[in-house]
């Protein structure tokens, strides 16, 4: 075996100490040292969902816990590019400093060692660009923030009540799961195409026009039936609440006499409260309906804002 000379010495060192400082954990075929995207990301979501429900049905809360999975994984990315940027950029600083330091103490073996640990972390860094890849991870962690931010104000008890409404969201009700996994399997597209081809996804011409008027249909759509829908179940919830007390009342108070309440005045009263109680799931349907109107378009909308 062949010995190594001694000037061959402070280069291997330096390889060596460059590997350390980057925690390089099977340097130099290290999967972790590319650009790359968490392991819920290399696959499309509806297959996520799919093996989160098992073989129970895919409800949108199995939506919403895949998805959360995801999220996950994505923040972890970020973390992991920065411990990665900043181990090069160490690496970087120590050997520039080791070198200005053997140039000092005019020491060659010192010198040649500081400017081969300070060049491998300059190549690492110029080759594996982890500034660049975290920087596309945090752009990435907005979107789907901004996603979790939508899925946080709906449930699949939502949904189910929300396809009873007749005010307008049964429809989006109906298709709220196929609506989120489709969006986010868009986001994961756009990620995947941005960290592993380190390029942006620009909508076309036609679909931002397509967008921009589902959008503001939908948006105006959802306030107004907000509105209505709230004024609505708080009406419906007074009547109920008037309708049970009365039925509850068994006794009256008639000029200090207590007379009780006739079957025929009972009747009367649980039919009231009949009536009230459909009143009242009515203006719940509603109002909960009322909720997914613009679900699917904001979901686009989070999609579109990811620009790396």
């Amino acid at each position: 075996m062949q010995k190594l000379l001694p000037n061959h010495i402070p280069a291997a060192m330096a390889v060596l100490a460059a590997m350390a400082l980057s925690g390089c954990s099977s340097f130099p075929a290290s999967d972790n040292l590319k650009p790359n995207v968490p392991p819920a990301a290399r696959t499309s979501f509806v297959s996520t969902v799919k093996t989160t429900a098992g073989r129970d049905p895919v409800t949108l809360d199995t939506v919403k816990a895949s998805f959360d999975t995801l999220y996950a994984g994505v923040r972890s990315e970020s973390d992991n590019k920065d411990k990665q940027d900043w181990s090069y950029k160490e690496t970087t600083a120590t050997g520039g400093g080791a070198a200005a330091l053997g140039q000092l103490a005019s020491k060659a073996g010192l010198l040649n060692t500081g400017l081969a640990v300070a060049m491998v972390g300059l190549s690492m860094d110029s080759f594996y660009k982890p500034a660049t890849t975290k920087a596309t991870h945090l752009k990435a962690e907005d979107m789907f923030q901004c996603l979790q931010k939508e899925f946080f104000f709906v449930s699949e008890a939502d949904r189910l009540i929300a396809i009873g409404a007749t005010e307008g969201g049964a429809d989006k009700a109906a298709t709220a799961i196929r609506d989120s996994i489709e969006q986010v399997d868009s986001a994961i597209t756009r990620y995947r195409l941005a960290v592993l081809a380190q390029g942006p996804s620009m909508p076309t011409n036609d679909d931002f026009s397509r967008f921009a008027k589902q959008y503001a249909k939908d948006a105006v759509q959802a306030e107004h039936a907000a509105t209505n829908s709230a004024n609505l179940l708080a009406q419906a919830t007074n009547a109920h609440e008037l309708a049970l007390t009365k039925v509850k009342t068994e006794k009256t108070q008639t000029g200090g006499a207590v007379v009780k309440k006739t079957d025929a005045e009972l009747k009367t009263e649980l039919d009231a409260l009949a009536q009230a109680n459909a009143a009242l799931k009515q203006a719940q349907a509603n109002a909960a309906g009322a909720k997914f109107i613009p679900l699917a378009t904001n979901l686009e909308a989070c999609v579109k804002k990811f620009t790396p």
